[in-house]
């Protein structure tokens, strides 16, 4: 019988934890960090990306992972002849020294917005060979014949932060900045701003460009035949990993459907089944560290998915691990459960969470 691990990639699930006088107080917290006191800890992957790359065995890339061209690859509109990169839409806060944008997600942009925006991109950058495309109404992308040679900071990793410091770096910093200023130029001006400056709204003046490259013209992934993947996610870019892969792709609603695949999985004559698992439910609430709405949210992930998961892991002896995005990553296995949690060390616990997060 071959060996069977669960890779859980939940960004946030150790916490934003800046502001946490009355953690200890939490019965969330306390049961979370007590589980978390029996698993064994490791240094790990520091944000989304590198977890991505990492826990799926993609060969290393240079500088981004290709996210842009991965959620085209997901819709079946890639194109090997174009480079790639994710153009998301936000709103900039800026002032003389410091400058916070808030995600698309805050936005409540309407398709017909995004459609608008695009357009006018396109009329504008069309000499320079740029294309805009609206994947969804809060996802764009960028791409160009020729290559994007810069490095970036992911989205999930510049909000709330001051983004001064985050922008593109490389050989092309300086065109992509100039690109970046034009675009801001035309979207402040745009019809569509002056509509929802006039109703109240957050307008869509920025972009934020990460995730750049191409696709390899072979998978990614080594095509190891002894082992076998699987991905879980309902975010494009896992469904376009996992079609680049040619692994097994799940849009699993319930932590009762997902076992159940890992159960008929297990059938497989595969010498290690590698199962990964997206939960993003956090991802965006941390990035505010405000501890009651990200509590709230812990919770309703913990009891939907991670405990059922972990008990179902340790009968089966299979090995489960957590990657919290933050440095960390928490193993746990059929052994683990015997293990006794001291109490001394929930403060240490909820320091290093503290310390880890702040950004």
């Amino acid at each position: 019988m071959g060996v069977t691990e669960i890779h859980v990639i939940a960004p946030g699930i150790c916490g934003p934890l800046c502001e946490t006088g009355s953690l200890e107080q939490n019965d969330t917290v306390r049961r979370w960090v007590q589980w978390l006191s029996r698993s064994e800890e490791h240094s790990s992957y520091n944000n989304l990306d590198t977890a991505i790359a990492g826990v799926l065995d993609i060969e290393a890339v240079e500088s981004d992972l290709p996210s842009a061209a991965l959620i085209m690859k997901a819709g079946d509109r890639y194109d090997a002849n174009r480079c790639y990169m994710q153009a998301a839409p936000v709103h900039l806060e800026a002032d003389l020294d410091h400058a916070v944008l808030t995600p698309a997600a805050d936005l409540s942009i309407t398709e017909g917005e995004a459609e608008a925006l695009c357009e006018a991109l396109n009329r504008h950058f069309e000499e320079d060979g740029l294309s805009f495309e609206r994947v969804t109404s809060d996802q764009w992308v960028v791409s160009s014949e020729e290559e994007i040679q810069i490095t970036t900071t992911t989205l999930s990793d510049a909000v709330g932060r001051n983004i001064n410091f985050l922008l593109p770096q490389g050989v092309q910093s300086g065109y992509w900045k100039k690109i970046l200023t034009e675009a801001q130029m035309l979207m402040h001006a745009h019809d569509v701003n002056v509509r929802r400056s006039d109703s109240g709204l957050m307008t869509i003046n920025s972009l934020w460009f990460y995730g750049a490259g191409r696709l390899p013209g072979t998978q990614m992934m080594g095509n190891n035949k002894s082992q076998q993947y699987s991905v879980c996610s309902r975010e494009l870019l896992f469904k376009g990993v996992a079609k680049d892969l040619a692994c097994d792709h799940l849009d699993c609603t319930s932590v009762e459907t997902y076992i159940d695949y890992i159960r008929s999985a297990g059938q497989a004559k595969a010498d290690k089944q590698k199962h990964v698992l997206y939960l993003p439910d956090l991802e965006h609430v941390v990035n505010y560290t405000d501890v009651m709405p990200w509590s709230r949210e812990l919770e309703a992930l913990l009891v939907e998915w991670i405990y059922p998961l972990i008990s179902y892991a340790n009968k089966k002896g299979i090995r489960i691990v957590i990657y919290p995005c933050n440095g960390k990553q928490y193993s746990f296995s059929k052994y683990d459960r015997w293990k006794f949690w001291r109490r001394g060390k929930l403060k240490s616990y909820i320091n290093s969470f503290q310390s880890e997060n702040h950004h």
